[in-house]
């Protein structure tokens, strides 16, 4: 599964609360939705200054039912680098899907 990872906005200070995990623009025809479905990501934990070294989110994966997809679709991330001052404008992270079973 691909997806594309928006970068963190060089204003961080002012970035909504509420912005921890979001999961933007996905198709509206889900039922035909690609095997390799591209989704913008935006990530950001609330609290920016108390990140730990390596931030890890886990979720849970696209099922293959993708008439049935939950309003929040779920995937599980890892890895922020850890030099987070140095992150380039598209950072890009390691993305892993779940086993289908």
């Amino acid at each position: 599964m691909d997806l594309e990872i928006v970068a963190l906005p060089i204003n961080i200070e002012n970035l909504s609360p509420r912005m921890d995990l979001e999961i933007f623009t996905l198709p509206e025809d889900f039922e035909n939705l690609s095997p390799r479905m591209d989704l913008e990501i935006f990530t950001l934990p609330e609290d920016f200054e108390n990140l730990s070294p390596r931030m890890d989110l886990e979720i849970f994966t696209l099922p293959e039912d993708f008439e049935n997809l939950s309003p929040r679709m779920d995937l599980e991330i890892f890895g922020f680098p850890e030099d987070f001052e140095n992150l380039s404008p598209r950072m890009d992270l390691e993305i892993f899907a779940l086993p289908e079973d």
